[in-house]
């Protein structure tokens, strides 16, 4: 098949890394920032609306994103591993490299709801096994890593256990929701990386229906307001979540909404480590919007309106990043990866 054609056929997969990283940012945005101003405001219906509706889209959010990540992956995932060495150490290196910028970042600023690496001890804790809001830079690197020693078992009895282990990773006495995040995403991006053609062929006859949004949402719900341990409603809403925003990523790549998701959908790293730093350095600035004598409608929409200005304000502060001589926060140096020169395409594409 020809690069353009497999551009293509993959233009879905772009359009749902973009369309997750907008969720991403939406959940931060609400957690973090609106939520707080709208309860303040009084309009505290509207904060519980936007924090069910970011619960409600858990189970989609990341995982969509980690079976994509598993499908880009897969190619790389079957060579010898000395052709993995730039995939492996340019990844940890970034993540290594964002987890000391929000040490720094948060030992600033001090106001906002974070998971904080505050000591020594802390810090290298992280190092092995994330806590932070970092932790998916280094779960792509441990994923692909277990996708590069299971490779040659049986597909089915190594999903089933992933699966397993995504269930039960609420139930073992972990406190912090990043390490078990790691664990509970492993699955997905193991689908993607061991079975692409499945999921390539799924998508290429996959059709957004009523059915499948309904068994979501009850799905959904019960995880959010059902007894059971988080993890395993996730899971089990996650099993309609998938295939639903396949189906949806699909729809929107026959859209005008393609080329503008794709294209986010190659620079999801600027928009993933950038985004708290630049939402969070706007929470001062924008205070009197926010405060309670602005008007209902923004504040009801601050959502929105502040989820597109800290993507705008992230892709602005990469694009400047990667032209200045800080360039290496966001491309490994060639003494990490081994590489004379980093390909722009691949940099783009694929180290997110």
């Amino acid at each position: 098949m020809t690069e353009t054609a497999d551009a293509r056929r993959l233009l879905w997969a772009d359009v749902a890394k973009g369309a997750c990283i907008v969720l991403v940012v939406l959940h931060h945005v609400v957690g973090k920032v609106a939520v707080q101003a709208l309860d303040a405001a009084g309009l505290s219906v509207a904060a519980d609306a936007w924090e069910q509706l970011t619960l409600l889209l858990k189970p989609l959010r990341m995982p969509l994103f980690f079976l994509v990540s598993g499908v880009f992956a897969a190619g790389a995932v079957r060579r010898p591993w000395r052709a993995s060495r730039a995939r492996l150490a340019g990844g940890y290196y970034l993540y290594v490299v964002w987890l000391l910028v929000y040490v720094a970042f948060y030992a600033v600023e001090t106001a906002s709801p974070a998971n904080r690496t505050t000591s020594v001890r802390e810090l290298l804790g992280d190092l092995v096994w994330a806590e932070t809001s970092m932790w998916f830079l280094q779960a792509l690197v441990l994923y692909f890593v277990v996708a590069r020693l299971v490779r040659r078992l049986p597909v089915l009895p190594v999903l089933a256990v992933a699966a397993a282990l995504s269930a039960a990773s609420g139930a073992v006495g972990i406190e912090e929701n990043n390490k078990v995040a790691v664990l509970a995403h492993l699955v997905y991006f193991l689908v993607g990386a061991l079975l692409p053609e499945v999921v390539r062929r799924a998508a290429a006859t996959s059709r957004p229906s009523w059915r499948l949004a309904a068994a979501y949402v009850v799905l959904g719900l019960a995880a959010v307001h059902l007894p059971l341990p988080w993890t395993v409603g996730s899971l089990l809403a996650s099993a309609a979540g998938l295939p639903l925003g396949v189906a949806l990523a699909v729809r929107l790549a026959r859209t005008g909404l393609a080329d503008p998701l794709a294209w986010l959908g190659r620079r999801t790293l600027h928009v993933y480590v950038l985004h708290l730093v630049v939402l969070l350095s706007l929470v001062p600035l924008l205070g009197p919007l926010l405060a309670t004598g602005a008007p209902t409608a923004v504040l009801v929409l601050a959502p929105v309106w502040l989820t597109a200005l800290v993507a705008a304000g992230s892709l602005a502060l990469g694009a400047l990043l990667e032209r200045s001589p800080l360039r290496s926060l966001l491309v490994p140096p060639a003494v990490v990866t081994g590489r004379r020169t980093t390909p722009a395409r691949e940099r783009v594409s694929r180290s997110a």
